[in-house]
């Protein structure tokens, strides 16, 4: 699972990555944040929240894709 987290924020425009891996990874704060890239408070938020919203896209996308697969197999089915 790890491996696929990796891929979407190494695809991920490197002004949403930065921004969200320095928040939700690091746990600076939004100040910190803006200080440390030289950005203003306002876009800090909202870089985080469209590089949030992004991932939770992708994440929902590949939940749907593997969701059938793996109920098909809990319920005997095989391809």
């Amino acid at each position: 699972m790890w491996d696929f987290h990796h891929r979407l924020l190494r695809h991920m425009d490197e002004r949403l990555r930065v921004v969200v891996i320095l928040r939700d990874v690091e746990g600076l704060s939004y100040n910190e944040i803006a200080e440390t890239v030289k950005i203003s408070l306002g876009t800090v938020k909202s870089r985080i929240m469209r590089g949030r919203e992004m991932l939770r896209s992708r994440l929902r996308q590949q939940a749907t894709a593997t969701i059938p697969a793996d109920a098909a197999l809990q319920d005997g089915v095989t391809t």
